[in-house]
């Protein structure tokens, strides 16, 4: 199985510890937090990796290299300018297979990856996407399970997207004719429209390090501190 890990983004809301290594670098312990992310796929038998750079992405290819030393295989898709989420991913179009995860860099979520991928295949749909209970939420899921309303602001839901989903490599097709592309704003609301993104909902711990408070609670729980 194949996962991309979206690591390019700048981490403005860490600084002053992201001006001099990207967010995914930050140490935890003994290992920058995206070692941890990569253990977790490694461990759910997901070896073949893209990893998506954009800010300071050099520091990561210079740790991770091809992934040998860690029991998997990276390769890179590097933005020299920002391209947003759906951006970075198209670059990353040509190494991609039919199925692949989604992974944010700055997402930890310890579930059943093979047991995801299952529920997506039989859902017949170009997206599935992991949603964790949250007090700020930004989805709104159907009764049927579908993914039928998404936004940043959040709004009077229960569910927030855990940062992990599986896609078909189909999705491409509604991606705009452009470099930029804001995956929630120009594409997630065309898959919405046309009930291609199912929902799983995860009772397990979902950390983001996006923030201090966030950084903090997996710190936390991996070392203690």
């Amino acid at each position: 199985m194949q996962a991309v890990i979206l690591a390019g983004g700048q981490g403005t809301r860490l600084r002053p510890l992201t001006y001099l290594e990207p967010k995914p670098m930050i140490r935890i312990g003994v290992y920058p937090f995206l070692e941890y992310v990569i253990r977790l796929l490694k461990k759910n038998k997901i070896a073949n990796l893209v990893i998506c750079t954009g800010y300071l992405g050099g520091q990561i290819k210079k740790y991770f290299g091809d992934g040998a030393a860690f029991g998997v295989n990276i390769e890179y898709s590097h933005e020299v300018i920002p391209a947003g989420t759906g951006g970075s991913l198209k670059l990353a179009k040509n190494l991609l297979g039919e199925d692949f995860f989604i992974v944010n860099g700055d997402t930890y979520l310890d579930i059943d990856y093979l047991e995801l991928y299952k529920l997506f295949k039989r859902s017949n749909r170009l997206m599935m996407m992991v949603v964790c209970e949250a007090e700020k939420a930004n989805c709104k899921i159907g009764q049927r399970g579908d993914l039928i309303e998404y936004s940043k602001l959040g709004f009077d839901s229960v569910y927030i997207d855990a940062g992990v989903s599986v896609m078909n490599k189909g999705i491409f097709n509604l991606f705009p004719d452009k470099y930029f592309i804001s995956f929630e704003k120009e594409v997630l609301p065309k898959l919405i429209s046309e009930r291609q993104v199912k929902t799983y909902v995860s009772k397990n711990r979902f950390y983001d390090i996006g923030t201090f408070s966030g950084l903090q609670k997996f710190k936390k729980e991996m070392v203690g501190v």
